[in-house]
């Protein structure tokens, strides 16, 4: 009966260890995209009005824009602070200065942007929140804040 209640008691205290995760099972944190580390991007800053169905019209603005990374942090032609990146097609900005009314706050590079890289070029679109639909009657017009960047540093 001895031998039976020890074995019992060994299994349940084997079976209720988990296996510590060392060495190579443990992934260090996605700090920053590999092409971001340090690089300088130049290009253009293009807002689109679109409709509610995706379709967007002739840009109602292009603005020439420069931005400048260095690992986590980023100057910008319009600002500067920090990113963070979740590692697949999102990134967040958060802008670190003050800034007056009087203009598109949207031009800041602040807030949830998606990311696309092919090759040199770097496009960032930036991500709004899902707003409440206005009533049938009421013609709303959404723009699209949309950096098309290319590398050159």
């Amino acid at each position: 009966m001895n031998k039976l209640t020890f074995l019992a008691l060994a299994f349940c205290a084997l079976c209720s260890c988990k296996k510590d995760k060392t060495g190579n099972d443990l992934e260090p944190p996605i700090i920053c995209p590999p092409m971001l580390v340090s690089a300088t991007y130049s290009g253009q800053l293009v807002i689109s009005p679109i409709t509610p169905t995706g379709l967007a019209y002739t840009p109602a603005a292009v603005t020439n824009t420069e931005l400048n990374f260095n690992a986590n942090n980023y100057v910008s032609t319009k600002g500067s602070g920090t990113f963070e990146w979740n590692g697949v097609k999102e990134m967040k900005f958060t802008d670190t200065n003050t800034w007056q009314a009087g203009f598109d706050h949207n031009t800041i590079l602040n807030g949830k942007y998606t990311m696309e890289s092919r090759g040199d070029s770097l496009f960032l679109t930036k991500i709004f929140e899902q707003q409440i639909s206005p009533p049938p009657a009421v013609d709303v017009i959404y723009f699209s804040y949309q950096y098309r960047l290319k590398r050159i540093k």
